[in-house]
Protein backbone atom coordinates (compact mmCIF):
# COMPACT_ATOMS: atom_id res chain seq x y z
CA UNK A 1 0.00 0.00 0.00
CA UNK A 2 1.69 3.28 -0.98
CA UNK A 3 2.59 5.47 2.54
CA UNK A 4 0.49 8.97 3.27
CA UNK A 5 1.79 12.02 0.93
CA UNK A 6 1.51 14.07 4.11
CA UNK A 7 4.06 13.46 6.71
CA UNK A 8 1.56 15.52 9.47
CA UNK A 9 -1.56 12.97 9.15
CA UNK A 10 -4.40 12.99 12.15
CA UNK A 11 -4.04 10.24 14.62
CA UNK A 12 -7.91 9.35 13.22
CA UNK A 13 -6.04 9.17 9.47
CA UNK A 14 -3.43 7.28 10.60
CA UNK A 15 -5.79 4.53 12.10
CA UNK A 16 -8.14 4.81 9.11
CA UNK A 17 -5.04 3.87 6.84
CA UNK A 18 -4.28 0.94 9.26
CA UNK A 19 -7.58 -0.30 9.37
CA UNK A 20 -7.61 -0.07 5.06
CA UNK A 21 -5.06 -2.07 5.50
CA UNK A 22 -6.28 -5.10 7.70
CA UNK A 23 -9.22 -4.84 5.48
CA UNK A 24 -7.88 -5.07 2.33
CA UNK A 25 -7.86 -8.86 0.90
CA UNK A 26 -4.61 -10.31 0.25
CA UNK A 27 -2.57 -10.28 -3.20
CA UNK A 28 -3.91 -12.14 -5.79
CA UNK A 29 -1.44 -15.08 -7.23
CA UNK A 30 0.83 -13.13 -9.95
CA UNK A 31 0.24 -9.60 -8.64
CA UNK A 32 2.84 -8.11 -5.88
CA UNK A 33 1.83 -7.80 -2.34
CA UNK A 34 2.65 -4.86 -2.22
CA UNK A 35 1.39 -2.23 -4.75
CA UNK A 36 3.47 0.45 -6.07
CA UNK A 37 3.48 4.11 -4.80
CA UNK A 38 0.55 6.51 -7.27
CA UNK A 39 1.98 10.12 -6.65
CA UNK A 40 -0.51 12.28 -5.39
CA UNK A 41 -2.58 9.51 -3.99
CA UNK A 42 -3.07 6.98 -1.45
CA UNK A 43 -4.29 3.18 -2.11
CA UNK A 44 -6.75 2.91 0.48
CA UNK A 45 -8.33 -1.00 -0.39
CA UNK A 46 -8.22 -2.95 -3.08
CA UNK A 47 -11.89 -3.30 -4.95
CA UNK A 48 -11.15 -5.61 -8.14
CA UNK A 49 -9.14 -7.60 -9.89
CA UNK A 50 -8.92 -9.01 -13.03
CA UNK A 51 -6.64 -10.97 -15.33
CA UNK A 52 -4.21 -8.44 -15.82
CA UNK A 53 -4.75 -5.99 -13.03
CA UNK A 54 -6.24 -4.74 -9.98
CA UNK A 55 -8.86 -2.06 -8.64
CA UNK A 56 -7.65 -0.05 -5.61
CA UNK A 57 -9.97 2.63 -3.88
CA UNK A 58 -7.30 5.36 -3.34
CA UNK A 59 -7.58 9.31 -1.93
CA UNK A 60 -6.10 12.12 -3.96
CA UNK A 61 -4.30 14.73 -1.96
CA UNK A 62 -7.51 16.99 -1.67
CA UNK A 63 -9.13 14.07 0.20
CA UNK A 64 -11.24 13.12 -2.53
CA UNK A 65 -12.07 9.39 -3.64
CA UNK A 66 -10.91 7.41 -7.35
CA UNK A 67 -10.63 4.18 -8.53
CA UNK A 68 -7.00 3.42 -9.82
CA UNK A 69 -6.46 0.20 -11.64
CA UNK A 70 -2.86 -0.88 -11.70
CA UNK A 71 -1.85 -3.49 -14.76
CA UNK A 72 1.37 -5.32 -14.15
CA UNK A 73 3.73 -6.53 -17.20
CA UNK A 74 4.42 -9.97 -15.30
CA UNK A 75 0.74 -10.70 -15.76
CA UNK A 76 1.47 -10.97 -19.24
CA UNK A 77 3.52 -13.69 -21.31
CA UNK A 78 5.49 -11.16 -23.10
CA UNK A 79 5.88 -7.24 -23.86
CA UNK A 80 3.66 -6.87 -26.69
CA UNK A 81 0.11 -7.69 -25.13
CA UNK A 82 1.09 -5.50 -22.18
CA UNK A 83 2.25 -2.62 -24.94
CA UNK A 84 -1.14 -3.47 -27.15
CA UNK A 85 -3.29 -2.84 -23.86
CA UNK A 86 -1.32 0.79 -23.14
CA UNK A 87 -1.88 1.65 -26.56
CA UNK A 88 -5.59 0.77 -26.07
CA UNK A 89 -5.71 2.74 -23.00
CA UNK A 90 -3.66 5.93 -24.34
CA UNK A 91 -6.37 5.62 -27.38
CA UNK A 92 -9.75 5.23 -25.06
CA UNK A 93 -8.10 8.51 -22.41
CA UNK A 94 -9.04 11.42 -24.96
CA UNK A 95 -12.35 10.48 -25.57
CA UNK A 96 -13.03 8.93 -22.63
CA UNK A 97 -14.35 12.12 -20.92
CA UNK A 98 -16.56 13.18 -24.23
CA UNK A 99 -19.63 10.50 -23.73
CA UNK A 100 -21.46 10.67 -20.49
CA UNK A 101 -21.59 6.98 -20.49
CA UNK A 102 -17.63 5.96 -20.49
CA UNK A 103 -15.83 5.92 -17.52
CA UNK A 104 -13.81 9.31 -17.34
CA UNK A 105 -9.65 8.60 -17.46
CA UNK A 106 -8.94 11.46 -15.07
CA UNK A 107 -5.08 10.52 -14.90
CA UNK A 108 -2.33 7.90 -16.81
CA UNK A 109 0.46 6.93 -15.49
CA UNK A 110 3.02 4.53 -15.85
CA UNK A 111 6.28 2.97 -14.02
CA UNK A 112 8.62 -0.13 -14.03
CA UNK A 113 6.78 -3.34 -15.06
CA UNK A 114 3.21 -1.59 -14.31
CA UNK A 115 0.92 1.26 -15.93
CA UNK A 116 -1.92 2.35 -14.21
CA UNK A 117 -4.91 5.13 -14.82
CA UNK A 118 -7.08 6.94 -12.44
CA UNK A 119 -10.51 6.71 -12.81
CA UNK A 120 -14.29 8.48 -11.63
CA UNK A 121 -15.32 6.29 -8.92
CA UNK A 122 -18.34 4.30 -9.08
CA UNK A 123 -21.34 4.52 -6.91
CA UNK A 124 -21.41 2.88 -3.33
CA UNK A 125 -23.75 -0.32 -3.48
CA UNK A 126 -24.48 0.20 0.15
CA UNK A 127 -25.63 3.22 -0.40
CA UNK A 128 -29.39 4.89 -2.35
CA UNK A 129 -28.91 6.45 -5.40
CA UNK A 130 -27.84 10.42 -5.29
CA UNK A 131 -30.39 12.64 -7.02
CA UNK A 132 -28.92 15.41 -9.35
CA UNK A 133 -29.91 17.93 -7.00
CA UNK A 134 -27.75 16.42 -3.92
CA UNK A 135 -24.77 16.64 -6.24
CA UNK A 136 -21.77 19.05 -6.15
CA UNK A 137 -18.88 19.24 -8.49
CA UNK A 138 -15.01 18.96 -7.35
CA UNK A 139 -12.99 21.76 -7.88
CA UNK A 140 -10.04 19.09 -7.67
CA UNK A 141 -11.25 17.29 -10.93
CA UNK A 142 -9.92 18.34 -13.62
CA UNK A 143 -13.31 17.62 -15.65
CA UNK A 144 -15.68 18.69 -12.97
CA UNK A 145 -16.40 15.50 -11.86
CA UNK A 146 -19.93 15.42 -9.96
CA UNK A 147 -19.25 13.50 -6.00
CA UNK A 148 -21.83 12.94 -3.73
CA UNK A 149 -22.02 15.24 -0.25
CA UNK A 150 -22.30 12.50 1.94
CA UNK A 151 -18.52 11.07 3.25
CA UNK A 152 -17.57 7.70 1.65
CA UNK A 153 -16.57 4.83 4.31
CA UNK A 154 -13.93 3.73 2.57
CA UNK A 155 -13.92 0.71 4.94
CA UNK A 156 -17.55 -0.86 3.82
CA UNK A 157 -17.59 0.54 0.39
CA UNK A 158 -18.58 -1.62 -2.59
CA UNK A 159 -18.79 -0.50 -6.57
CA UNK A 160 -22.15 -0.35 -7.34
CA UNK A 161 -21.99 -2.33 -10.41
CA UNK A 162 -24.73 -3.70 -12.34
CA UNK A 163 -23.79 -6.86 -11.39
CA UNK A 164 -24.38 -5.80 -7.63
CA UNK A 165 -27.74 -4.63 -8.72
CA UNK A 166 -28.72 -7.61 -10.39
CA UNK A 167 -27.59 -9.73 -7.06
CA UNK A 168 -29.71 -7.45 -4.82
CA UNK A 169 -32.27 -6.91 -6.78
CA UNK A 170 -33.25 -9.58 -9.38
CA UNK A 171 -34.04 -8.45 -12.87
CA UNK A 172 -35.26 -4.76 -13.34
CA UNK A 173 -38.49 -3.12 -14.40
CA UNK A 174 -38.87 -2.42 -17.74
CA UNK A 175 -38.26 1.20 -17.62
CA UNK A 176 -35.07 1.20 -15.88
CA UNK A 177 -33.81 -1.97 -18.11
CA UNK A 178 -34.80 0.17 -21.52
CA UNK A 179 -33.19 3.36 -19.81
CA UNK A 180 -29.78 1.36 -19.03
CA UNK A 181 -29.94 -0.28 -22.58
CA UNK A 182 -29.94 2.99 -24.30
CA UNK A 183 -27.35 4.81 -22.77
CA UNK A 184 -25.13 1.75 -23.32
CA UNK A 185 -25.65 0.95 -26.82
CA UNK A 186 -24.94 4.93 -27.50
CA UNK A 187 -21.88 4.24 -25.44
CA UNK A 188 -20.67 1.12 -27.04
CA UNK A 189 -21.22 2.96 -30.48
CA UNK A 190 -19.07 5.92 -29.05
CA UNK A 191 -16.49 3.41 -28.46
CA UNK A 192 -16.89 1.46 -32.00
CA UNK A 193 -16.87 5.33 -33.99
CA UNK A 194 -13.31 5.49 -32.54
CA UNK A 195 -12.04 2.38 -34.02
CA UNK A 196 -12.32 0.90 -30.84
CA UNK A 197 -13.52 -2.29 -29.11
CA UNK A 198 -14.39 -3.39 -25.66
CA UNK A 199 -13.71 -7.28 -25.89
CA UNK A 200 -15.20 -7.67 -21.72
CA UNK A 201 -18.65 -6.15 -21.78
CA UNK A 202 -21.10 -8.27 -18.53
CA UNK A 203 -22.60 -6.55 -16.05
CA UNK A 204 -19.71 -6.44 -13.88
CA UNK A 205 -17.94 -4.36 -15.68
CA UNK A 206 -20.38 -1.90 -15.95
CA UNK A 207 -20.33 0.52 -12.76
CA UNK A 208 -23.17 3.20 -11.93
CA UNK A 209 -21.91 6.78 -11.19
CA UNK A 210 -24.16 9.43 -9.82
CA UNK A 211 -26.78 6.44 -11.15
CA UNK A 212 -25.64 7.11 -14.85
CA UNK A 213 -24.59 3.24 -16.05
CA UNK A 214 -21.28 3.20 -17.28
CA UNK A 215 -18.88 0.98 -19.73
CA UNK A 216 -16.05 0.04 -16.96
CA UNK A 217 -12.69 -1.76 -17.44
CA UNK A 218 -11.32 0.16 -19.70
CA UNK A 219 -8.17 -2.62 -19.82
CA UNK A 220 -9.03 -4.57 -22.20
CA UNK A 221 -10.54 -1.81 -24.79
CA UNK A 222 -7.72 -1.59 -27.64
CA UNK A 223 -8.28 -1.07 -31.76
CA UNK A 224 -10.80 -3.16 -33.43
CA UNK A 225 -8.33 -3.75 -36.32
CA UNK A 226 -5.52 -4.90 -33.93
CA UNK A 227 -4.57 -8.63 -33.70
CA UNK A 228 -5.64 -9.57 -30.24
CA UNK A 229 -5.35 -12.08 -27.48
CA UNK A 230 -8.04 -13.77 -26.87
CA UNK A 231 -9.76 -12.52 -23.82
CA UNK A 232 -13.66 -11.93 -22.40
CA UNK A 233 -15.86 -14.23 -20.41
CA UNK A 234 -17.70 -17.39 -20.87
CA UNK A 235 -21.12 -16.95 -22.18
CA UNK A 236 -21.09 -12.87 -22.77
CA UNK A 237 -18.31 -14.13 -26.05
CA UNK A 238 -19.95 -14.69 -29.03
CA UNK A 239 -18.93 -17.83 -31.10
CA UNK A 240 -16.86 -16.20 -33.60
CA UNK A 241 -14.88 -14.66 -30.51
CA UNK A 242 -14.37 -11.03 -29.30
CA UNK A 243 -12.09 -8.51 -31.03
CA UNK A 244 -14.90 -7.05 -33.00
CA UNK A 245 -17.84 -4.37 -32.90
CA UNK A 246 -20.29 -7.08 -33.59
CA UNK A 247 -19.03 -9.43 -30.98
CA UNK A 248 -19.31 -6.50 -28.27
CA UNK A 249 -22.93 -6.09 -29.21
CA UNK A 250 -23.42 -9.91 -28.86
CA UNK A 251 -21.89 -9.70 -25.34
CA UNK A 252 -24.14 -6.43 -24.58
CA UNK A 253 -27.06 -8.28 -25.82
CA UNK A 254 -26.11 -11.18 -23.09
CA UNK A 255 -26.18 -8.23 -20.69
CA UNK A 256 -29.51 -6.59 -21.56
CA UNK A 257 -30.98 -10.54 -21.63
CA UNK A 258 -29.64 -11.32 -17.52
CA UNK A 259 -30.74 -7.51 -16.63
CA UNK A 260 -34.21 -8.41 -18.09
CA UNK A 261 -34.94 -12.14 -17.11
CA UNK A 262 -33.28 -12.29 -13.89
CA UNK A 263 -31.62 -15.45 -15.69
CA UNK A 264 -27.81 -16.47 -16.11
CA UNK A 265 -26.85 -15.63 -19.43
CA UNK A 266 -26.08 -19.41 -20.12
CA UNK A 267 -29.91 -19.81 -20.23
CA UNK A 268 -30.59 -17.77 -23.25
CA UNK A 269 -32.68 -17.22 -25.04
CA UNK A 270 -35.15 -19.34 -22.32
CA UNK A 271 -37.75 -16.72 -20.53
CA UNK A 272 -38.79 -16.64 -17.10
CA UNK A 273 -41.70 -18.65 -16.58
CA UNK A 274 -43.14 -16.68 -14.13
CA UNK A 275 -44.82 -14.47 -16.29
CA UNK A 276 -47.19 -12.87 -13.65
CA UNK A 277 -44.08 -11.67 -11.82
CA UNK A 278 -42.68 -9.66 -15.08
CA UNK A 279 -43.73 -5.64 -15.20
CA UNK A 280 -44.83 -4.96 -18.62
CA UNK A 281 -44.90 -7.99 -20.19
CA UNK A 282 -45.38 -6.87 -23.52
CA UNK A 283 -42.34 -3.94 -23.39
CA UNK A 284 -40.16 -6.64 -21.99
CA UNK A 285 -41.47 -8.60 -25.07
CA UNK A 286 -40.56 -6.13 -27.37
CA UNK A 287 -37.24 -5.75 -25.77
CA UNK A 288 -36.48 -9.67 -26.08
CA UNK A 289 -36.84 -9.10 -29.84
CA UNK A 290 -33.68 -6.60 -29.67
CA UNK A 291 -31.76 -9.23 -27.36
CA UNK A 292 -32.91 -12.19 -29.57
CA UNK A 293 -31.10 -10.31 -32.48
CA UNK A 294 -28.41 -8.63 -30.82
CA UNK A 295 -27.47 -12.59 -29.71
CA UNK A 296 -27.55 -14.29 -32.87
CA UNK A 297 -24.74 -17.00 -33.34
CA UNK A 298 -24.89 -15.78 -36.80
CA UNK A 299 -23.11 -12.50 -37.21
CA UNK A 300 -25.20 -12.33 -40.55
CA UNK A 301 -28.19 -11.83 -38.87
CA UNK A 302 -26.89 -9.65 -35.99
CA UNK A 303 -27.07 -6.11 -35.79
CA UNK A 304 -24.48 -4.68 -38.07
CA UNK A 305 -23.74 -1.91 -35.55
CA UNK A 306 -24.51 -0.39 -31.91
CA UNK A 307 -26.58 2.32 -33.65
CA UNK A 308 -28.19 0.01 -35.44
CA UNK A 309 -29.16 -1.37 -31.94
CA UNK A 310 -30.15 1.71 -30.27
CA UNK A 311 -32.62 2.67 -33.28
CA UNK A 312 -34.12 -0.33 -32.18
CA UNK A 313 -35.05 0.75 -28.39
CA UNK A 314 -35.43 4.42 -29.88
CA UNK A 315 -38.49 2.93 -31.19
CA UNK A 316 -39.39 0.96 -28.31
CA UNK A 317 -39.38 3.97 -25.89
CA UNK A 318 -41.52 6.31 -28.79
CA UNK A 319 -44.45 3.33 -27.69
CA UNK A 320 -44.32 1.64 -31.13
CA UNK A 321 -43.96 -2.11 -31.66
CA UNK A 322 -40.76 -3.56 -32.87
CA UNK A 323 -42.77 -7.12 -32.81
CA UNK A 324 -45.10 -5.77 -35.25
CA UNK A 325 -42.29 -4.42 -37.51
CA UNK A 326 -40.52 -7.23 -37.59
CA UNK A 327 -43.73 -9.52 -39.38
CA UNK A 328 -43.99 -6.85 -41.48
CA UNK A 329 -39.82 -6.73 -42.27
CA UNK A 330 -40.14 -10.28 -42.90
CA UNK A 331 -43.23 -10.17 -44.86
CA UNK A 332 -41.80 -7.68 -47.17
CA UNK A 333 -39.16 -9.79 -47.43
CA UNK A 334 -41.17 -13.17 -48.21
CA UNK A 335 -42.93 -10.65 -50.63
CA UNK A 336 -39.23 -9.67 -51.99
CA UNK A 337 -38.46 -13.29 -52.28
CA UNK A 338 -41.69 -14.49 -54.02
CA UNK A 339 -41.28 -11.51 -56.33
CA UNK A 340 -37.89 -12.37 -57.42
CA UNK A 341 -38.43 -16.26 -57.83
CA UNK A 342 -41.33 -14.82 -60.10
CA UNK A 343 -39.23 -12.46 -62.11
CA UNK A 344 -36.43 -15.41 -62.59
CA UNK A 345 -39.49 -17.98 -63.66
CA UNK A 346 -40.69 -15.27 -65.95
CA UNK A 347 -37.66 -14.32 -67.27
CA UNK A 348 -36.40 -18.53 -67.43
CA UNK A 349 -39.98 -18.83 -69.35
CA UNK A 350 -38.89 -15.74 -71.49
CA UNK A 351 -36.05 -17.49 -72.24
CA UNK A 352 -37.12 -20.31 -73.46
CA UNK A 353 -39.69 -18.81 -75.68
CA UNK A 354 -37.11 -17.03 -77.21
CA UNK A 355 -34.45 -19.86 -77.55
CA UNK A 356 -37.81 -22.06 -79.15
CA UNK A 357 -38.30 -18.63 -81.74
CA UNK A 358 -34.67 -18.74 -82.78
CA UNK A 359 -34.20 -22.56 -82.89
CA UNK A 360 -37.83 -22.36 -85.32
CA UNK A 361 -36.08 -19.98 -87.24
CA UNK A 362 -32.80 -21.74 -87.80
CA UNK A 363 -35.04 -24.72 -89.13
CA UNK A 364 -37.16 -22.56 -91.40
CA UNK A 365 -34.20 -21.18 -92.77
CA UNK A 366 -32.34 -24.34 -93.44
CA UNK A 367 -35.73 -26.07 -94.85
CA UNK A 368 -35.78 -23.24 -97.05
CA UNK A 369 -31.60 -23.93 -98.41
CA UNK A 370 -32.50 -27.19 -98.83
CA UNK A 371 -35.86 -26.68 -100.99
CA UNK A 372 -33.77 -24.02 -103.17
CA UNK A 373 -31.07 -26.50 -103.65
CA UNK A 374 -33.51 -29.19 -104.97
CA UNK A 375 -34.85 -26.16 -107.00
CA UNK A 376 -31.75 -25.70 -108.41
CA UNK A 377 -30.94 -29.10 -109.11
CA UNK A 378 -33.92 -29.62 -111.14
CA UNK A 379 -33.30 -26.48 -112.77
CA UNK A 380 -29.46 -27.76 -113.99
CA UNK A 381 -31.51 -30.98 -115.57
CA UNK A 382 -33.69 -29.01 -117.56
CA UNK A 383 -36.99 -29.46 -115.24
CA UNK A 384 -38.05 -26.13 -114.97
CA UNK A 385 -41.72 -26.63 -113.70
CA UNK A 386 -40.21 -28.78 -111.18
CA UNK A 387 -37.71 -26.25 -110.26
CA UNK A 388 -40.41 -23.66 -109.70
CA UNK A 389 -41.83 -25.84 -107.61
CA UNK A 390 -39.37 -25.71 -105.13
CA UNK A 391 -38.65 -22.05 -105.26
CA UNK A 392 -42.64 -21.88 -104.89
CA UNK A 393 -42.39 -23.41 -101.30
CA UNK A 394 -39.02 -22.19 -100.33
CA UNK A 395 -40.33 -18.48 -100.49
CA UNK A 396 -43.83 -19.70 -98.71
CA UNK A 397 -42.07 -20.93 -95.78
CA UNK A 398 -39.51 -18.39 -94.84
CA UNK A 399 -41.40 -15.12 -95.53
CA UNK A 400 -42.14 -14.59 -92.15
CA UNK A 401 -38.53 -13.59 -91.65
CA UNK A 402 -37.00 -12.78 -94.88
CA UNK A 403 -35.67 -9.63 -95.25
CA UNK A 404 -37.24 -7.35 -97.77
CA UNK A 405 -34.39 -7.95 -99.86
CA UNK A 406 -34.28 -11.71 -99.51
CA UNK A 407 -37.74 -11.87 -100.37
CA UNK A 408 -36.95 -9.76 -103.69
CA UNK A 409 -34.63 -11.79 -104.76
CA UNK A 410 -36.82 -14.68 -104.41
CA UNK A 411 -39.35 -13.60 -106.36
CA UNK A 412 -37.31 -12.68 -109.44
CA UNK A 413 -36.29 -15.83 -108.77
CA UNK A 414 -39.38 -17.13 -109.39
CA UNK A 415 -40.31 -14.98 -112.28
CA UNK A 416 -36.58 -16.03 -114.57
CA UNK A 417 -38.10 -20.12 -113.86
CA UNK A 418 -41.26 -18.87 -114.80
CA UNK A 419 -40.05 -18.04 -118.14
CA UNK A 420 -38.22 -21.11 -118.52
CA UNK A 421 -41.70 -23.25 -117.89
CA UNK A 422 -43.82 -24.27 -121.74
CA UNK A 423 -46.83 -22.33 -121.47
CA UNK A 424 -50.34 -23.68 -123.20
CA UNK A 425 -51.23 -21.16 -125.43
CA UNK A 426 -55.04 -22.30 -127.02
CA UNK A 427 -57.51 -24.55 -126.02
CA UNK A 428 -60.45 -25.59 -127.87
CA UNK A 429 -63.95 -26.72 -126.31
CA UNK A 430 -65.38 -30.29 -126.91
CA UNK A 431 -68.30 -32.18 -125.65
CA UNK A 432 -67.35 -34.42 -122.42
CA UNK A 433 -67.77 -37.69 -124.64
CA UNK A 434 -65.93 -36.61 -127.22
CA UNK A 435 -62.96 -35.30 -125.19
CA UNK A 436 -59.69 -37.93 -125.93
CA UNK A 437 -59.13 -40.76 -128.88
CA UNK A 438 -60.95 -43.88 -128.50
CA UNK A 439 -57.81 -46.50 -128.46
CA UNK A 440 -58.62 -50.36 -128.65
CA UNK A 441 -55.83 -52.41 -127.06
CA UNK A 442 -54.96 -55.77 -128.40
CA UNK A 443 -52.58 -58.32 -126.71
CA UNK A 444 -50.96 -59.07 -129.88
CA UNK A 445 -50.78 -54.79 -130.29
CA UNK A 446 -52.07 -52.23 -131.97
CA UNK A 447 -55.06 -52.28 -134.23
CA UNK A 448 -54.94 -50.98 -137.44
Amino acid sequence: MSPPESSQESPQIADDITRLAEASPAAPRGFPDVPPAIPDFELLRRIGQGSYGEVWLARNVLGDYRAIKIVYRQTFESDRPFEREFDGIKRFEPISRSHESQVDILHVGRGAGYFYYVMELADDAAEPRVESSELRVESSAPTGVPTQLSTLNPLNYSPRTLRSELQRRGRLPFEECLNVALKLTTALAHLHQHGLVHRDVKPSNIIFVNGIPKLADIGLVARADATLSFVGTEGFLPPEGPGKPQADIYSLGKVFYEMCTGRDRQAFPELPTDVDGVSEPESMAELNEVIVKACDADVRRRYKSAEEMHADLVVIQAGKSLLRARVVERRLALLTKMGVAGIALTALLAAGYFYQQRQTRVAKRLTMQLQVQSGIRLLEDGDAPGALLWFSEALAGAESFLTAEEKEAHRFRLGAVLGECPRLLHALPHPREDVGPKVTISRDGPAS
